[in-house]
Formats: structure tokens, sequence, C-alpha cells
């Protein structure tokens, strides 16, 4: 996603023939004025409807505010399939796919919580479900972004799941992988890497250009590409469209 826009569905662009296609995003990314580096306050309502669902981050799913840290999980999440793909931690590629493929994924919201029973949002193959089943229940201090009536429900009213190791579950990955990993899947958004962040991060030691972009040796510095955007503004025209299309058609297909 561009600095502009965040909550982009992202997820991986090869997909296995033999794997069901995850289920898509209900609406377009979130659209902003301004770059968002971290969590940072944003006055125009945000949708939930936002990124495809094995890839949507757990503060979308409890309808909370959200920032560009939302890319980062789905970037956390893609990793995860991608080391996943390797023969090495998957033999049989029937066992290869998404982190985090939930079944369902309802709007969670304070007044829903208190109206039910909190184990009525978290059946077995719903998306936060299946997250905390992987993750484990998070603990109260990565639970200090979200309202506190909610934090309070998850922390009381949660039964305890221990995470599953990572090194299990991808043998082959290595120590910085998994290192890597586990600091975009982090449950706390303001706790997760950061583009810049990660690409700074020990696991691409190898590729020297893309770590060495500051004079301390630490995060990589890159200059914000401008993304036009109109197009979510002012909505697009029949006759646009259509030229859009052929353009496309006639890329793949030249001639």
């Amino acid at each position: 996603a561009g600095e502009d826009v965040f909550g982009e569905p992202l997820q991986p662009l090869i997909q296995d023939p033999n794997l069901p296609l995850p289920p898509p995003a209900s609406s377009l990314a979130t659209v902003s004025k301004r770059p968002f580096p971290k969590m940072v306050p944003y006055k125009r309502s945000l949708t939930v409807h936002v990124v495809t669902r094995w890839y949507r981050a757990p503060e979308i799913i409890l309808s909370q505010p959200y920032s560009a840290a939302v890319d980062m999980w789905s970037i956390g999440c893609i990793f995860a399939e991608l080391l996943g793909m390797m023969r090495e931690n998957r033999p049989n590629f029937l066992e290869r796919g998404a982190i985090f493929p939930g079944a369902s994924c309802g709007e969670l919201s304070v007044d829903k919580m208190e109206a039910q029973p909190l184990s009525s949002y978290f059946k077995r193959n719903s998306q936060l479900n299946v997250i905390l089943d992987v993750l484990g229940t998070p603990p109260p201090d990565q639970l200090s972004h979200l309202d506190k009536k909610i934090a309070d429900l998850m922390s009381k009213s949660l039964p305890a799941k221990q995470p599953k190791s990572l090194a299990l579950q991808y043998p082959a990955a290595g120590e910085q992988a998994l290192s890597l990993l586990q600091s975009l899947l982090c449950f706390h958004p303001d706790r997760r890497l950061t583009a810049n962040e990660s690409l700074a991060h020990t696991y691409f030691a190898s590729l020297g250009h893309l770590g060495s972009g500051s004079a301390d040796g630490t995060a990589p510095t890159f200059k914000p590409v401008p993304m036009n955007a109109d197009i979510e503004m002012m909505g697009e025209s029949n006759e646009h469209l259509c030229s859009n299309i052929i353009n496309e058609c006639q890329f793949y297909r030249p001639g």
C-alpha cells in the first residue's frame, strides 16, 4: 500500500491451483490524505470491511481504530504462507495454505459482546478464533490498544490458549525468518514492525542494498511514492472503466 492508502486487500499473487482461493474483501481500501506511520488518530469513519478475511488484522475484526499496521499484519500472513510453500516445511502440497484460514468473520463490537456470551463470537472456525489458535490468547499488555470494555471482556472471558510453536510449523524457516514472522504477527499493532523496520531486519542482511539506508545501520529510509487515488474519491465513469479493461487485456494479450 502507498503512504495514503491502507487496508488494501493484500494476499499472495501465486495461487496453487489445488487450493481454494481466499474469500475476497467486501470493499476497497481506506484512502487517507496523510501518512499513517503507526496508530494515528483518524477523524474519518473507518470501515471494517477491508482486507481479505484470511489476512485481516485483529483490530479490524474487533471494530477498533486501525492504521497502516494492518498492512504489516497482512504481509506477515503472506510471509507465513510463503514459508509454508517450502517443501522442507510442507512436504505434502495439500497441507500448504494460509496460516489463518478462517471460515467466517463477523463484526465484533462492545454492544454485541455485552448482548451475548463472548464465546458465541469465537466459534471454532471464526477468523479471530483461528488466529488465537495459532498465536495463543494475548496477554493483557497486548490488549492495551483496545477499547477498555473489549479488552476486559477478552481478558476475563476468553479461554487460555497456548501459542503453537512456529518453529514446529516451519522447521526449515530458520531463526531469523521466524523472528521476522513473529514481529509482523504481533497482536498489538504498535508493536508490529513497520515496512522500513522489516527491511532492516537481520533476515534481509544478505541484501545489503535494503538494509544500508541509514548512517547508523538501523532502519533504512525510503522516499514515499505519491499515489493517485482520485478514482477512490470521484468514482469511475463507464467509458473510462471500459478503456481500462481493454488496456489491461492488451497488456497481457498484446495484439
